[in-house]
């Protein structure tokens, strides 16, 4: 058997960073949810939520904009873009919190509805610095293709540290301490980052040209993605960000509990997204477009066939998962991460499938799609909370949103790249996944009536489920399904 392709390569390395790091962040939430509290744990999702809204804002998108230019410009041509990079990618960020640092106290009260958490919020903005700093490094990782050193920093930033920091700190009920340990973790990817300023303003200096044409290029390629990236992390903060305003603090976290499962399927296939960028960018530059027509509607294929069983097997176990992850007092979180979980197929959609449209358009065409999607996620949730619904109606509201960009984003890959629909077997899917579901909510009927304790229905959730997998993916096999085929023949 022959080594795998070097692309395939970095997806599965990429991947096994990814579900390390994802099955890291479920131990530190399940330390950070026992040791805070329901309300603490409430406050640091919301804050969390806060970083990811406005990190795109402060960073212009430059985790994008020079992961492409790298890949695209000569090795020798590279050095203005990482200077350009930082410039405009941690500079913002370091301007916004000082404006903001003065303004901690009306920022408390806007965000948490109440005072009492400025200390929360200094720890906030320290934090959106940081990441800043680690999201500069880890593209000029991913843009220059050394893959293997953006997965061990991806693996000790998000991963590592967030456990260390939830076991070291999590029990001291202090919301702002677990925040600015995390920050310290990450603004370690100063150091190596500093490394690279100071060899390209060293070659800058002496070379003089480039600097300036690279900073109008990064800046017109991320500037009018960052309404979109706003957008989209909006669109996982509404529903949080307006708890506290219809319901309660507590509500906050109920509601990130809820969309956690879409989180971690996020962590599976983000690998996909991370590598797909250049990858696509540099296709499209050797003018290979049938092979792209036929990997896009391979990827398609492969979001509807796994997020369907995904979909239907994560909402009939999620309540045995609430229970063993976070445990009982955080029961109401279920019929949340139940609802939330009908838009998993969508929001697998468009994470699989942004790449390739940054890649193939210079335009900002997710940006205009979460154009739409936002606000019509935001009225969704404002008006099902006004008519008395609470976290379940913006649970709903952010499902509306989901709902919306996924249909948007394959819409603007098939103008692109039109799509082969025999090749997605929608109908022949959707029967097989019913079968399995019916089969294994059976299983999970018989099982419940038996009074096993929790550990016991661990057991019988994850065998059922791993003989479920695997009677589908054998019978796609069966079905010649083009993504498995060609995921064997890379493999081969």
């Amino acid at each position: 058997m022959g080594r795998p392709s070097p692309f395939l390569q970095d997806v599965a390395a990429t991947a096994v960073t990814s579900v390390l790091a994802t099955l890291a962040v479920i131990v530190a939430t399940r330390l950070l949810a026992q040791g805070l509290g329901t309300d603490g744990f409430g406050a640091y999702s919301l804050a969390r939520r806060f970083v990811a809204t406005v990190a795109p804002f402060s960073t212009i998108m430059m985790g994008d904009a020079v992961v492409r230019y790298l890949a695209t410009v000569p090795r020798d041509a590279r050095h203005p873009y990482v200077l350009g990079g930082i410039a405009l990618g941690v500079g913002p960020s370091l301007a916004l919190a000082a404006v903001a640092i003065p303004l901690r106290a009306p920022l408390s009260r806007a965000i948490y509805h109440g005072s009492g958490f400025e200390s929360v919020v200094l720890a906030s903005l320290g934090l959106l610095v940081a990441y800043a700093v680690y999201s500069v490094l880890y593209a000029v990782y991913r843009g220059s293709g050394r893959m293997g050193h953006a997965n061990l920093w991806a693996l000790a930033v998000t991963g590592v540290a967030p456990v260390v920091v939830a076991w070291q700190y999590g029990s001291s009920g202090r919301v702002d301490v677990v925040l600015w340990a995390i920050a310290a973790a990450s603004g370690v990817a100063a150091v190596p980052l500093s490394a690279y300023a100071a060899v390209a303003f060293r070659v800058l200096r002496h070379a003089g040209a480039g600097f300036a044409v690279a900073l109008r290029s990064l800046f017109r390629y991320g500037a009018p993605r960052m309404p979109g990236a706003l957008a989209f992390a909006g669109l996982l903060t509404i529903g949080p960000g307006l708890a506290p305003y219809v319901g309660t603090l507590r509500d906050a976290g109920y509601l990130v509990v809820g969309q956690s499962l879409l989180r971690v399927m996020e962590g599976v296939v983000v690998a996909f997204d991370l590598v797909t960028l250049p990858k696509v960018a540099q296709l499209l530059t050797e003018d290979r477009y049938s092979f792209l027509r036929q990997r896009v509607t391979d990827i398609l294929a492969l979001v509807l066939h796994i997020g369907l069983f995904a979909t239907l097997h994560l909402w009939l176990w999620c309540d045995l998962i609430v229970r063993i992850w976070l445990g009982a007092e955080y029961a109401p979180a279920i019929p949340l991460m139940r609802v939330t979980l009908l838009g998993l197929v969508p929001y697998l959609a468009h994470l699989m499938l942004r790449a390739v449209l940054d890649a193939a358009d210079t335009r900002a065409v997710n940006a205009r799609n979460l154009y739409l999607t936002f606000p019509a996620a935001l009225l969704a949730c404002a008006a099902l909370a006004g008519l008395g619904l609470g976290a379940m109606g913006l649970a709903i509201g952010t499902v509306v949103g989901f709902a919306g960009l996924g249909a948007l984003t394959v819409r603007s890959v098939a103008r692109r790249f039109p799509l082969d629909s025999g090749a997605l077997i929608l109908l022949r899917a959707l029967f097989l996944n019913a079968a399995l579901f019916l089969g294994a909510a059976i299983v999970r009927t018989l099982v419940a009536r038996s009074g096993l304790p929790d550990s016991g229905l661990v057991v019988v959730a994850l065998t059922t489920e791993v003989a479920a997998f695997a009677a589908y993916l054998a019978v796609l096999s069966k079905w010649n399904v083009r993504w498995l085929a060609e995921l064997r023949h890379r493999m081969a």
